[in-house]
C-alpha cells in the first residue's frame, strides 16, 4: 500500500507541473490504485478484528491510516485534478502509513550495527518516505516511542544503535570506569614506577609525591568532564525551535554513556597518559595546567601527533642506518 501511495505522489509531482495529458495520466492511475489500496485496508482490517493482541496494539494507527486516505479520496473527488491539498492528504497517508511500518524496519537495521553507530534516516527512507518533512515527523514519533532499539537524534535525521540488554548497558560503564581507577591506582605510586621507565624527570617533579600526582591526574579527568558537561549545553541553547532536542549527556546520561562507550573508554586511556606527558614536558605539576589538559585533550592529542610526526622521520632513518650497517 505504501509503495502505491508513494507512486501516486510522484505522479502528482509529475502532473502538477506537466500538460492536460499527464494529469489525465494521474487520474487514470489514481483510480486503479485506489481499489488497491481500498482492498489492502480491508485486509488489514480483517486481520485485526481476528487478533486481540494485534487490535489492541495497532486499531488506532489503521484507523489514522483509513481516516488519512479517506481525506484523500475526499479531496481528489472534489477537484478530479492533482492539487497542493491533495498532495498534502497524500503526505499525511504516507507518514501515517510509516508510523506502523518504520519501527521495525528501524530496529531490523539496528540490530546490525554495532552499539554506538549511526542509521541514517533520512538516506535509507527516502524512497519509502519522499518528503523531508514526512520523515522529520516520522523521527520525531520514534522519539518519542519506547519500541526503538537506539537514540533517536531529530536534528541530524540519524538513530544512534543501542542495545536493549540491560546488563549489555551496564557493561558500558564498566569498560570506561576500569581505565580510570586503573590510572589513578597507577598515579598514586608514580614515584615508585615512573624512575623504572628510564625518564629523566625535570628537578621540580623529582621531589613530588604519589598523592599529588593522584590529584592531578583526577584534575585531568575533571577537565575532560567539564568539556562534556559544556558541550551538552552548548548544544542545547543552540538548537534551533523547529529542529527538536539534540540528543545530549544532560538528556539521558546512561544511555549517552552506553552508545559512546568506545569514544569515553579511549578517552579514559588518552586523558591520563597526556596528563603524564604534558606534566613531563611542563616541568611541574599544575592543576590548572592539568585541567585545561583534560578539557582540550581533542587538542591535545593533535599537538602529541604533531610532535611524533616530527621526530619520526629521525628514528625511522636511525633504524634503517643501523639495518644498512648490519647488512654490511
Amino acid at each position: 500500500m505504501a509503495t502505491e501511495l508513494v507512486q501516486l505522489r510522484e505522479s502528482l509531482d509529475d502532473a502538477e507541473k506537466s500538460d492536460r495529458q499527464k494529469r489525465e495520466a494521474f487520474n487514470s492511475l489514481f483510480e486503479r490504485e485506489r481499489v488497491g489500496i481500498g482492498e489492502a485496508l480491508a485486509r488489514a482490517e480483517r486481520v485485526l478484528n481476528s487478533d486481540q493482541l494485534l487490535y489492541m496494539n495497532y486499531a488506532s494507527e489503521i484507523t489514522r491510516i483509513e481516516n488519512s486516505w479517506n481525506r484523500v479520496e475526499d479531496t481528489h473527488a472534489r477537484s478530479n485534478a492533482p492539487t497542493v491539498s491533495l498532495a498534502y492528504a497524500l503526505d499525511d497517508c504516507i507518514r501515517a502509513i510509516g508510523v506502523v511500518t518504520v519501527p521495525a524496519s528501524v530496529n531490523n537495521r539496528l540490530a546490525k550495527l554495532r552499539v554506538g553507530l549511526e542509521l541514517n534516516f533520512h538516506k535509507i527512507f527516502k524512497d519509502e518516505l519522499p518528503g523531508k518533512t514526512a520523515r522529520v515527523a516520522i523521527l520525531e514519533e520514534l522519539s518519542r516511542s519506547s519500541e526503538i532499539n537506539g537514540i533517536v537524534d531529530v536534528p541530524r535525521g540519524v538513530i544512534v544503535s543501542a542495545s536493549e540488554n540491560p546488563f549489555r548497558r551496564a557493561w558500558s560503564w564498566v569498560l570506561i570506569l576500569i581505565p580510570p581507577v586503573g590510572f589513578l591506582v597507577l598515579a598514586g605510586f608514580t614515584p615508585q614506577w615512573l624512575p623504572l621507565l628510564g625518564i629523566n624527570l625535570p628537578p621540580a617533579l623529582l621531589g613530588a609525591q604519589g598523592r599529588l600526582w593522584f590529584v592531578g591526574v583526577l584534575t585531568a579527568y575533571a577537565g575532560g568532564l567539564l568539556h562534556v558537561l559544556l558541550a551538552a549545553v552548548r548544544q542545547r541553547r543552540q538548537k534551533s525551535a523547529d529542529a527538536g532536542t539534540p540528543f545530549t549527556a544532560l538528556g539521558n546520561p546512561s544511555m549517552w554513556v552506553h552508545v559512546h562507550e568506545r569514544s569515553l573508554a579511549f578517552y579514559a586511556v588518552a586523558i591520563p597518559i597526556a596528563a603524564y606527558v604534558f606534566t613531563i614536558i611542563n616541568g611541574a605539576l599544575s592543576g590548572v595546567f592539568l585541567l585545561f589538559v583534560g578539557y582540550s585533550i581533542d587538542s591535545v592529542l593533535d599537538t602529541l601527533v604533531d610532535r611524533f610526526d616530527k621526530i619520526a622521520p629521525e628514528g625511522t632513518k636511525a633504524v634503517n642506518e643501523i639495518l644498512a650497517g648490519q647488512r654490511s
